[in-house]
């Protein structure tokens, strides 16, 4: 039987350091990425869970749902669904304690008005989905949502843009999208992070043909490392999915992500050819 490709880099990792693989260290800039990405995780996750707890149970009381959005705020997390037809208004919320999102959430179904930090982030939100509906070059593929996760991140208002599947057995990469705002939450910058939409399929648990390792590419302009929104969505799917790695390889750099214990490690794509061939 041949051993998972994940097994072998337990060994090479040492050799890397020793012989200048790394062009230089990406620890950092791997670090950055990640911290990122689990920042937005939680919120995705927030939105996830917390939507199907209030569905089940929000019966319009307080008129329909329009939009919704996750916040933190102090180590928890509220997901916050709005209607803005008429008057903007929260018509009712889910707050988890901290980041186990296995809890189940209070619900508030009190209407109200958004607080400063929720009307910020709601703002932001606008924008952005304004800017997709009049994007002629945005698409919305068969079998997918897309979703808008606004975030403030160490100072900075932001908005990513995900596509994310409506039915199991694949995870999305790509046709996301980076929006930064100043202070002033005006639009400074928008960035498309993946030039294409890259589905990557994935076997049932019960399935004795299981895929352990998997792998996407990055082709310019596309960076040569990880994107937040790669590292957030195998943050969101690698237990489904039930992989042990996924690699993200691109002209410059192999990026590979552990499933299991969620670490991350880049090599040159050199380093790589030379020990695995081309």
């Amino acid at each position: 039987m041949r051993q998972p490709l994940f097994l072998s880099f337990l060994f090479l990792i040492p050799l890397a350091l020793s012989t200048s693989v790394f062009r230089l260290d990406l620890s950092k800039e791997n670090a950055k990425i990640k911290k990122e990405a689990m920042a937005l995780y939680k919120l995705e996750r927030c939105s996830w869970v917390g939507t199907d707890y209030v569905l089940e149970r929000y019966q319009d009381q307080n008129g329909p749902i329009t939009g919704y959005f996750s916040i933190e705020n102090n180590g928890s997390y509220t997901l916050v669904f709005f209607n803005d037809q008429e008057s903007m208004k929260v018509v009712v919320s889910a707050t988890f304690l901290g980041d186990d999102f296995d809890n189940d959430p209070s619900i508030d179904i009190s209407p109200r008005e958004l607080t400063k930090e929720e009307s910020e982030l709601y703002q932001i939100r606008k924008v952005v989905l304004e800017d997709l509906n009049s994007d002629e070059n945005f698409t919305l593929y068969n079998n997918t949502n897309v979703n808008l996760i606004p975030i403030r991140y160490e100072g900075e208002f932001k908005v990513y843009v995900v596509t994310a599947p409506t039915i199991t057995g694949a995870v999305l990469f790509g046709n996301d999208y980076e929006y930064r705002f100043s202070k002033s939450l005006k639009l400074k910058e928008k960035i498309k992070l993946h030039n294409n939409l890259i589905p990557v399929n994935y076997s049932n648990l019960e399935d004795s043909t299981q895929v352990l390792l998997t792998i996407h590419q990055h082709k310019s302009p596309t960076s040569n490392l990880a994107t937040v929104t790669d590292i957030m969505t195998l943050l969101l799917y690698q237990e489904s999915a039930n992989w042990e790695q996924h690699i993200i390889m691109s002209d410059e750099y192999v990026t590979v992500w552990n499933c299991k214990s969620s670490e991350v490690f880049t090599m040159t794509k050199d380093a790589w050819d030379k020990i695995y061939g081309r």
